[in-house]
């Protein structure tokens, strides 16, 4: 396990004023030793964000949800009085329109259980989850919790 070591925002400005100097002259700059230990630090970090972010890669899932919806009908003839006459309005024809969208997760199990967004998922008709390999599947609602923006879809894969 690596050992972790925090590093303050004045070392990473330093590291980043240095990477500028020495790139701004060609690459020919000699560096003080804090600034070399800056700049160290710096690709110490980039490269461990570099390393877990290929370690979950596989875990997030792009999510397609479709949403069924009635609209009014605005090309009706009548749609002037529909507009103007109060009470016309709740007469105005409706047709069924299917709403997409998209969003992301994280699968947190074997089991299939994805953590999302209640945004995302909670007024879906349909739910798709794509997987890293490119498969897309159907997922089922477990459950929502509005106050805290969280909601958990699970899918049936190996």
């Amino acid at each position: 396990m690596m050992k972790q070591r925090r590093v303050s925002t004045g070392l990473i400005a330093a590291a980043a004023l240095a990477a500028q100097a020495f790139f701004a002259a060609g690459g020919e700059v000699e560096l003080a030793a804090e600034d070399r230990a800056a700049l160290a630090a710096a690709n110490a970090i980039s490269r461990a964000y570099v390393a877990v972010a290929k370690m979950i890669r596989p875990a997030v899932v792009n999510i397609k949800v479709e949403r069924r919806v009635m609209v009014p009908r605005y090309n009706d003839p009548l749609q002037f009085f529909f507009d103007n006459f109060p009470g016309m309005r709740d007469r105005l024809p409706q047709r069924r329109q299917t709403l997409a969208g998209q969003g992301s997760g994280v699968i947190v199990d074997a089991e299939g259980y994805i953590l999302t967004n209640n945004h995302v998922v909670g007024d879906a008709d349909s739910i798709r989850v794509v997987l890293l390999d490119g498969r897309e599947l159907p997922a089922e609602l477990i459950g929502t919790d509005p106050s805290t923006e969280v909601a958990v879809i699970r899918i049936d894969a190996e």
